[in-house]
């Protein structure tokens, strides 16, 4: 649930809810306050059946959580009724759109204001800044990151291809953060060196994805302090 400073921030929003397995989009709606965690609380109270409720009941039987998401916040009560409206609108005609968009630039305030799971919207809005106290290596791959990337593509962004100097050797762990929030931790392992097309030295790091205590430890939290000390550099070490 959203506390009441996250309430008072978000204003109106526009959510889906999706299935945690499959991923796909199921529900969409907008509103203020906890609506978007409402409809799995009435299907859980209620004998009531509908294709959403029998839905919202089967993910929970099986999968104990649904995947919320908020498209857009901060908003009017008749402009999310047009961003609702509209998002249902090319739900129901995707069949006839083309799956990959060719936009090269988001669109209005979406660093603000682009999709973000609550939990991202909670960290967001308590403004409680992150409290780095193992030797960490921060690293954002902005401009290459693309939210349906997987395990995998995301990490083999993530682990190539750095100039990075000799405190890479002290690092226990690497924080990606997208937008000035961690989204993933890794352990570190080893760093081996390659060569780019202009034959100088790179650093890619072999690791695996931490253990859960150190995830809950960092993911989500806001690094708005460490990131504004660094400026446009891609990398910054912590505690080396």
């Amino acid at each position: 649930m959203f506390d009441q400073s996250v309430i008072e921030s978000i204003q109106f929003y526009v959510y889906i809810l999706k299935d945690p397995i499959t991923k796909e989009i199921f529900y969409i709606g907008k509103w203020f306050w906890n609506r978007v965690f409402d409809h799995a609380s009435h299907a859980l109270e209620t004998d009531d059946e509908s294709y959403k409720l029998d839905r919202i009941k089967d993910i929970l039987y099986k999968w104990k959580q649904i995947e919320y998401s908020i498209v857009r916040h901060w908003l009017s009560e008749d402009i999310a009724r047009e961003i609702e409206a509209t998002l249902i609108d090319i739900f129901r005609w995707k069949q006839t759109l083309k799956s990959d968009i060719t936009n090269k630039v988001s669109g209005f305030h979406s660093y603000k204001r682009w999709i973000m799971s609550v939990n991202e919207i909670k960290q967001f809005y308590w403004w409680k800044e992150i409290k780095i106290t193992d030797p960490v290596m921060l690293i954002n791959i902005n401009k290459l990151y693309k939210r349906n990337m997987t395990e995998n593509e995301l990490y083999e962004a993530i682990s190539k291809s750095w100039k990075v100097g000799k405190d890479r050797e002290k690092v226990k762990y690497v924080l990606w953060n997208y937008k000035g929030i961690v989204r993933e931790v890794y352990e570190v392992k080893d760093w081996y060196s390659i060569k780019d097309h202009n034959w100088k030295i790179r650093r890619w790091f072999n690791g695996k994805i931490a253990n859960d205590n150190i995830r809950e430890k960092y993911i989500n939290w806001l690094i708005k302090d460490y990131i504004k000390k660094w400026a446009s550099n891609p990398v910054r070490y912590i505690n080396c």
